[in-house]
């Protein structure tokens, strides 16, 4: 079981675009993805894909949450269950994780065109309640009281607030930002 919680701030999505990747190989992620007529996020896992029924608008921050329990996947964008699965049957090791694209076995042109902030990653599945706490009506709130395993609030640094101790290193050209949700 885990949870990830972030706030994304998309200026553009072209085809795929990384949010999270967990691992060094292709899965399991969380995206931003573009089919050419409207923009959704895709969680990747080693049976397929579950993609957003809600579309994502570029511009404004958004709120998604990816919630994994016995093979039940859940997609929640802005605090209310959007799309569901149950055929995630993969246990995964992360090794290398990237934020903001994919992991290098996948290759390059994936970045995040946009912002990512409140970085928060979980090893239980949240109940719909805190993650409806999370997004607080649009207002994030210090998600530390839900004991996260890594925490990246990303406030002019990567210290990891969580009990991972995972400091993020910018590379690619990221930068820090003051616009936040």
């Amino acid at each position: 079981s885990f949870t990830w919680s972030a706030w994304i701030n998309i200026s553009s999505v072209s085809n795929y675009m990384g949010i999270y990747s967990d691992g060094s190989t292709v899965v399991p992620y969380l995206s931003g993805f573009n089919n050419g007529t409207t923009s959704k996020i895709v969680y990747g896992h080693s049976n397929g894909e579950l993609q957003s029924t809600t579309s994502i608008t570029t511009g404004n921050w958004t709120h998604v949450v990816l919630r994994k329990s016995s093979g039940i996947i859940n997609i929640f964008i802005n605090g209310q269950l959007d799309n569901s699965t149950v055929n995630d049957t993969g246990n995964y090791s992360a090794s290398t994780s990237v934020i903001g694209n994919f992991t290098p076995f996948v290759g390059t042109g994936f970045g995040l065109h946009g912002k990512i902030d409140e970085l928060a990653l979980f090893n239980s599945a949240l109940s719909n309640s805190d993650i409806a706490s999370i997004y607080n009506s649009g207002t994030p709130t210090d998600v530390s009281s839900l004991n996260p395993v890594n925490y990246w609030r990303f406030e002019d640094n990567g210290n990891d607030l969580g009990s991972g101790g995972n400091t993020a290193t910018l590379n690619n050209g990221a930068t820090f930002s003051t616009d936040t949700p």
